[in-house]
């Protein structure tokens, strides 16, 4: 495996910066569909860095979508890898079973399994006493229930990597350790080639698979990867007598443990509440294979945990203690993705821990986005480019980090918020929203108001899966929005101006709808890949015959810029400008809101003046505002960017003369309500990579009368002639009760058809709605909706549900041309 002795290649296709488990996938996986001019730089052996301690587990079932994706086609080809190589993986099928030591775990892990009947994952709930007949050892008086799934397992970090490698030099792979990189090589804005200790490749890619390193080698190429190491702790006992084989892994999240039995012995792992970043400088210089030091006391708490759940061992000897590196993100999701500082620069990596259960899934999807130059599935929540530049900073990541390893074991409860590394950017309105006992959440280290609580009580959320402690106070939001007025922050929205001469030519490319419009319209629409998949959802302004004003959601600030400026011709005569800091957003939603524009500004904002789809430039107190009609709630209402400056003194005048109206502060909870109701769909649930605006019913926010082909048109003109298997559909449920949140199955007469994609109770209705996908065998049209029985699956609990093409709130829109 070791080409120390020969000699480098001058040059090759893609470059892969390091030899664990991730860069030997990614290297099989691109030789398999057909690069074949591929060489991983490997700075000592291979799985020298982390793959090597890692525990081996192998789980499908994760919290959300696209990890389970992920997840369950690494157990597949890990299944396959032995025959398909000739070395063995230790890869075994010996299942896992999830516990729960409390009623809102068991709720949680229902879910879970729910999701994976999508998939058609064997996984079944068993009781205490039945879980003891799988575990003898376990002390079932402790946990509420537990999920069985047969065919999750574990295999050998170091022999699986192996295979792969090996799986890799068959496709054509060259692999070089103790090769180390020193430097990436650029021509303007693209990688040219690596300067490593034995000489320099020219090459087309770079991939950094560099683990805990790739913020380092992220540092070479002026990239920024937001990852940061902690410790992560495990032990291994002596052999236990009567210790049954092949048992399933145990994963006790209540506990903050793992538990898998290996060889008669057990291993024992965390990931703790409270964890320890490690910055890499106290790493051992140019060390292998590294272990860090036993902390008995910092695996007190895992290891009683441990003992409550399997009381035998307490008395087992311990054998090893393996303290070893990991890589966590801000948001505990994988980084991957082409670097939005340089073209043709990927990173995979940040894997929290998750490597070896995630890598062959990984490697597959990054191969595909690497050849085919996008994703062949949704991976926008995986995307480098969610993260703005601030989340590498490390203080930042340190601080983060203490919390995000325990996340990964910590209760997904619906609208939980991260807690540490906070406050990070505050809108100018921030100490008035405090002042206003505002609960806040964090959304690319923006704190915004989700919800306000009464004078008198602790704006803290108190977490279940059904009525909040907010639940009856965002109540009074939406009614204020529905009735009178809500006032609301949206200073995270991301702000850019695109100008110049050639503005309107490379947006009618860019953007599927007709933004060829006069000065003052504002257009809805979407960017496109060539798959037809949205990229991005956003409004696009047209300010003058040169200028335009787009403005899309917080989470998608760097990934719409580094979008549009990818996309632009070469040569194109427009510059882009993110203007998000310089203008603070308030809008003012409901059907009082013209009276209160009219008693603060002198424009007149009648709907013959002003009408719905437009824009003006407004006198607001001392301010000039851009003034844009146009609502994510379903009602009449303006949104008014003011220069940050400007932002208080306005905001103090609006309040002022809105109190004779019966106005509220509104938070983001209120208006998530709000946008269900109408159908506004949201980016990153609703609509993705991997749906078209066809398959989500935005069709008029699609222009095939424009002239000039735009990106993904083919795609889109194909589905409108010949159909489509899947669509969005509007959920409403029976009952009052349970809440649905995401990713909940749809069924339709006992047979799967879909999921939801998100949910939020309407206090309209007051019953739970949502959106979601139906799937059909055969391509139809958008009113081919199959009739029947519909049911949607909340933890295991079969629910009836009302599904419609419009949306239920005012489908019609006359609220908002009001």
């Amino acid at each position: 495996m070791d080409k120390t002795s020969s000699a480098l290649p001058s040059q090759a296709q893609v470059v892969i910066i390091g030899g664990g488990i991730i860069g030997c996938s990614l290297a099989y996986h691109l030789t398999k569909i057909g690069y074949k001019d591929v060489i991983i730089l490997e700075r000592g052996h291979l799985t020298c860095g982390t793959s090597w301690h890692a525990a081996g587990l192998i789980v499908q079932l994760r919290s959300n979508y696209t990890q389970t994706v992920l997840s369950q086609y690494t157990a597949d080809l890990y299944g396959d890898l032995e025959r398909e190589t000739g070395l063995a993986t230790g890869f075994q099928r010996n299942g896992s079973m999830p516990v729960a030591r409390t009623t809102d775990r068991l709720i949680e892990i229902r879910r879970m399994a729910a999701l994976g009947k999508c998939f058609g994952v064997d996984v079944h709930e068993v009781s205490p006493s039945e879980a003891k007949q799988i575990w003898p050892m376990l002390d079932s008086s402790k946990i509420k229930g537990a999920v069985y799934i047969p065919t999750d397992g574990q295999t050998n970090p170091v022999d699986t990597t192996m295979a792969l490698a090996k799986g890799a030099r068959t496709g054509g792979a060259l692999i070089y350790e103790n090769t180390e990189v020193t430097k990436i090589l650029k021509n303007n804005s693209y990688v040219s080639g690596v300067e490593t200790i034995r000489g320099n490749i020219a090459c087309e890619i770079i991939v950094n698979c560099a683990g805990i390193w790739a913020a380092e080698i992220g540092k070479m190429a002026d990239v920024r990867v937001p990852i940061y190491a902690a410790e992560h702790m495990y032990v291994v006992t002596e052999a236990i007598s009567n210790l049954k084989e092949n048992l399933p892994i145990i994963r006790d999240t209540d506990g903050y443990i793992y538990i898998k039995e290996d060889a008669g012995r057990l291993l024992v792992g965390s990931f703790e509440p409270v964890a320890k970043p490690l910055p890499l400088n106290r790493l051992p210089a140019d060390t292998e294979f590294i272990e860090l030091q036993e902390d008995w006391d910092h695996f007190e708490l895992p290891l009683t945990k441990a003992i409550e759940l399997l009381p035998s061992i307490e008395h087992a000897p311990i054998r090893k203690f393996l303290n070893g590196p990991e890589s966590f993100t801000p948001d505990n999701k994988f980084v991957m993705g082409e670097a939005p500082e340089l073209n043709n620069f990927f990173v995979v990596a940040g894997f929290n821990s998750s490597g070896i259960l995630s890598a062959a899934g990984a490697g597959k999807v990054m191969a595909e986005w690497i050849v085919e130059g996008q994703p062949t599935v949704d991976l926008a929540e995986l995307d480098i480019a969610r993260f703005n530049s601030f989340q590498s900073n490390s203080r930042y990541l340190f601080d983060r980090t203490i919390e995000s390893l325990g996340l990964l074991y910590k209760m997904h409860w619906p609208y939980r918020q991260v807690e540490s590394a906070r406050p990070a950017r505050l809108s100018p309105l921030h100490q008035r929203l405090v002042d206003s006992n505002a609960c806040f959440g964090e959304v690319s280290g923006w704190e915004r108001a989700n919800w306000f609580a009464p004078k008198g009580v602790d704006p803290i959320y108190e977490h279940n899966y059904s009525k909040q402690n907010w639940f009856e106070y965002v109540r009074e939001e939406h009614h204020a929005v529905r009735n009178t007025l809500g006032i609301i922050d949206m200073s995270s929205f991301a702000k850019f101006l695109v100008q110049g001469q050639d503005a309107e030519i490379e947006l009618q490319r860019i953007a599927a709808n007709n933004v060829s419009v006069l000065p003052g319209k504002i257009v809805y629409t979407q960017f496109l890949n060539s798959r037809g998949g949205i990229e991005a959802d956003l409004t696009i302004t047209r300010l003058s015959n040169t200028e335009y004003f787009v403005v899309t959601s917080a989470a998608s600030q760097t990934r719409v810029l580094t979008w549009m400026k990818r996309q632009v011709s070469k040569n194109s005569s427009l510059t882009i400008t993110d203007i998000t800091s310089g203008y603070g957003v308030i809008a003012l939603m409901g059907p009082k809101a013209r009276e209160v524009m009219s008693s603060v500004s002198d424009t007149d904002f009648s709907n013959n003046a002003f009408p719905f789809g437009t824009y003006q430039e407004i006198d607001i107190g001392y301010a000039i505002a851009k003034a844009l009609r146009i609502t994510y709630v379903g009602e009449l209402g303006w949104e008014l960017y003011i220069p940050t400056e400007f932002m208080i003194p306005v905001f103090d005048l609006i309040k002022e003369n809105s109190m004779n109206v019966g106005s509220r502060l509104c938070g983001l909870h209120a208006v998530d309500s709000l946008r269900m109701e109408k159908g506004y769909r949201h980016w990153g649930h609703d609509i993705t990579q991997a749906e078209t605006p066809i398959e989500a019913g935005l069709h008029s926010s699609i222009s095939f009368k424009k002239g000039g082909d735009f990106i993904g048109r083919k795609v889109l003109e194909k589905q409108k002639s010949d159909g489509f298997k899947k669509r969005l559909v509007h959920i409403m449920l029976e009952k009052p009760e349970p809440l649905i949140f995401h990713d909940e199955t749809i069924y339709l007469d006992n047979r799967i058809v879909g999921r939801v994609s998100s949910g939020a109770y309407s206090y309209y209705y007051e019953k739970p709605m949502g959106m979601g996908y139906i799937e059909t065998e055969k391509p139809s049209s958008w009113e081919d909706v199959p009739k029947g029985n519909y049911e949607v699956d909340f933890a295991g609990q079969r629910v009836p549900i009302r599904i419609s093409l419009l949306p239920f709130f005012d489908p019609k829109g006359v609220r908002i041309y009001a």
